[in-house]
């Protein structure tokens, strides 16, 4: 059977570096969602979500980008405990592959890429962050885009 060259999938690919950094986001997507699902909400994230009804320029507690999570999660996602901890849990797989391309950046090679992912994903304290819908996993997230940027326009020299 002959097929188009763009539907073509090389063996490899499957095994890059790339997609096994996408197959352990993956799993980290995946492993906050059913991890004691039956304590129910923390009350900090009580408090999140009741702030995303009062949307503010910033509070007392926290910055008031938690505010506008809270409301992308109660009025798009939903309510219940899968739907509060998906955002904390997709933070953490997007983490996950920055720290992968981190990695790729300052030199290493498919093995330390995977090393950095899995390194990530079974830490108890990233595990741990990103189970609770609170401000720090957002932002690590947005520390490691940052430092992940910076890095690029580094390596870029421009």
């Amino acid at each position: 059977m002959i097929l188009h060259p763009a539907l073509k999938f090389e063996k490899k690919a499957f095994y890059s570096a790339t997609a096994i950094l996408l197959y352990l986001a993956a799993l980290k997507l995946f492993v906050p969602l059913f991890t004691h699902p039956e304590f129910g909400l923390h009350r900090d994230e009580f408090l999140y979500l009741a702030m995303a009804e009062h949307l503010d320029w910033g509070y007392l507690e926290v910055p008031p980008a938690i505010a506008i999570f809270a409301w992308i999660s109660r009025n798009i996602i939903g309510t219940g405990i899968y739907a509060v901890r998906f955002l904390p849990a997709l933070s953490g797989a997007m983490a996950l592959i920055l720290t992968g391309f981190i990695t790729r950046e300052f030199g290493g090679g498919r093995f330390a890429q995977i090393l950095a992912a899995v390194s990530y994903l079974f830490s108890l304290v990233f595990l741990r962050m990103n189970l609770l819908f609170q401000p720090v996993t957002f932002n690590l997230l947005f520390y490691l885009l940052a430092a992940y940027l910076f890095i690029r326009l580094l390596k870029e020299n421009k």
